[in-house]
Protein backbone atom coordinates (compact mmCIF):
# COMPACT_ATOMS: atom_id res chain seq x y z
CA UNK A 1 0.00 0.00 0.00
CA UNK A 2 1.42 3.32 -1.21
CA UNK A 3 1.72 6.20 1.40
CA UNK A 4 0.38 9.36 -0.02
CA UNK A 5 2.92 11.77 -0.67
CA UNK A 6 2.98 15.39 1.02
CA UNK A 7 4.98 18.09 -0.70
CA UNK A 8 5.62 21.54 0.69
CA UNK A 9 5.48 24.16 -1.81
CA UNK A 10 4.97 27.22 -0.47
CA UNK A 11 5.09 29.40 3.29
CA UNK A 12 3.69 31.85 4.47
CA UNK A 13 3.99 33.70 7.70
CA UNK A 14 2.16 36.54 10.27
CA UNK A 15 4.15 37.07 12.51
CA UNK A 16 5.03 39.79 15.54
CA UNK A 17 8.45 40.26 13.85
CA UNK A 18 7.20 39.81 10.01
CA UNK A 19 5.11 39.80 7.77
CA UNK A 20 5.88 37.58 4.88
CA UNK A 21 8.94 35.05 4.63
CA UNK A 22 11.23 37.10 3.71
CA UNK A 23 10.67 39.79 6.33
CA UNK A 24 10.04 37.15 9.01
CA UNK A 25 13.61 35.31 8.36
CA UNK A 26 15.60 38.84 8.02
CA UNK A 27 13.98 39.64 11.38
CA UNK A 28 15.29 36.26 13.07
CA UNK A 29 18.71 36.95 11.34
CA UNK A 30 18.62 39.74 13.03
CA UNK A 31 17.80 39.17 16.33
CA UNK A 32 14.56 41.14 15.95
CA UNK A 33 11.94 39.76 18.91
CA UNK A 34 9.82 42.80 18.27
CA UNK A 35 8.70 42.86 22.07
CA UNK A 36 7.37 46.50 22.31
CA UNK A 37 4.89 48.07 24.64
CA UNK A 38 0.96 46.55 23.92
CA UNK A 39 -1.15 48.46 21.67
CA UNK A 40 -3.91 46.25 21.51
CA UNK A 41 -5.50 46.82 24.70
CA UNK A 42 -4.89 48.39 27.78
CA UNK A 43 -2.82 47.08 30.34
CA UNK A 44 -2.50 49.17 33.12
CA UNK A 45 -4.35 47.09 35.34
CA UNK A 46 -1.66 44.54 34.40
CA UNK A 47 1.85 43.99 35.39
CA UNK A 48 3.34 43.40 32.43
CA UNK A 49 3.28 45.79 29.73
CA UNK A 50 4.96 44.33 27.01
CA UNK A 51 4.55 41.94 23.98
CA UNK A 52 5.23 40.36 21.05
CA UNK A 53 1.66 41.44 18.71
CA UNK A 54 1.58 41.48 14.81
CA UNK A 55 1.46 45.22 14.21
CA UNK A 56 -0.22 46.92 11.20
CA UNK A 57 -1.15 44.15 9.52
CA UNK A 58 -2.57 44.92 6.07
CA UNK A 59 -4.95 42.83 5.46
CA UNK A 60 -7.15 44.54 2.79
CA UNK A 61 -3.86 44.23 0.61
CA UNK A 62 -2.93 41.03 1.14
CA UNK A 63 -7.22 39.69 0.84
CA UNK A 64 -8.53 42.66 -0.81
CA UNK A 65 -11.17 44.09 1.16
CA UNK A 66 -14.30 42.36 0.65
CA UNK A 67 -16.03 40.76 3.84
CA UNK A 68 -13.00 41.04 6.34
CA UNK A 69 -14.83 43.54 8.90
CA UNK A 70 -16.53 40.32 9.51
CA UNK A 71 -13.53 37.69 10.16
CA UNK A 72 -11.87 37.43 13.52
CA UNK A 73 -8.54 38.86 13.73
CA UNK A 74 -6.45 35.23 13.97
CA UNK A 75 -8.62 34.43 10.98
CA UNK A 76 -7.02 37.38 8.83
CA UNK A 77 -3.98 36.14 9.68
CA UNK A 78 -4.38 32.47 9.18
CA UNK A 79 -5.92 33.71 5.76
CA UNK A 80 -3.07 35.53 4.54
CA UNK A 81 -0.72 32.94 5.85
CA UNK A 82 -2.20 30.62 3.64
CA UNK A 83 -2.49 32.91 0.62
CA UNK A 84 0.96 33.71 0.87
CA UNK A 85 2.00 30.01 0.61
CA UNK A 86 -0.32 29.59 -2.12
CA UNK A 87 1.07 32.30 -4.13
CA UNK A 88 4.42 31.65 -3.30
CA UNK A 89 4.32 27.89 -4.93
CA UNK A 90 1.96 29.71 -7.02
CA UNK A 91 -0.86 26.67 -6.58
CA UNK A 92 -4.23 27.98 -8.19
CA UNK A 93 -7.16 26.35 -6.39
CA UNK A 94 -9.43 24.74 -9.11
CA UNK A 95 -12.31 22.21 -9.33
CA UNK A 96 -9.78 19.19 -10.65
CA UNK A 97 -7.50 19.99 -7.27
CA UNK A 98 -9.02 21.07 -5.04
CA UNK A 99 -9.75 17.97 -2.89
CA UNK A 100 -6.04 17.43 -3.09
CA UNK A 101 -4.75 20.83 -1.39
CA UNK A 102 -4.32 21.45 2.28
CA UNK A 103 -2.58 23.98 4.41
CA UNK A 104 -1.30 23.35 7.73
CA UNK A 105 -1.41 25.96 10.39
CA UNK A 106 0.74 26.97 13.23
CA UNK A 107 -1.32 29.51 15.00
CA UNK A 108 -1.59 30.79 18.57
CA UNK A 109 -4.73 31.44 21.01
CA UNK A 110 -5.74 34.36 19.88
CA UNK A 111 -9.53 33.75 18.70
CA UNK A 112 -9.26 34.82 22.63
CA UNK A 113 -9.35 38.43 21.89
CA UNK A 114 -12.95 38.07 19.90
CA UNK A 115 -14.47 36.40 23.04
CA UNK A 116 -13.63 39.16 25.18
CA UNK A 117 -14.69 41.35 23.05
CA UNK A 118 -18.59 39.57 22.64
CA UNK A 119 -18.47 39.76 26.05
CA UNK A 120 -17.90 43.41 26.43
CA UNK A 121 -20.60 43.97 23.67
CA UNK A 122 -22.97 41.44 25.09
CA UNK A 123 -22.35 42.49 29.06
Amino acid sequence: MDKPEAVITGIGVVAPNGIGKDNFWQALEEGNDSVSEITSFETEKFPLHLAAEVKNFPASELLGPKGLRNLDRSALFLMAAAKMALDEAKIEINQENTDKIGVCTGTSFSHLWSIVEFDREVF
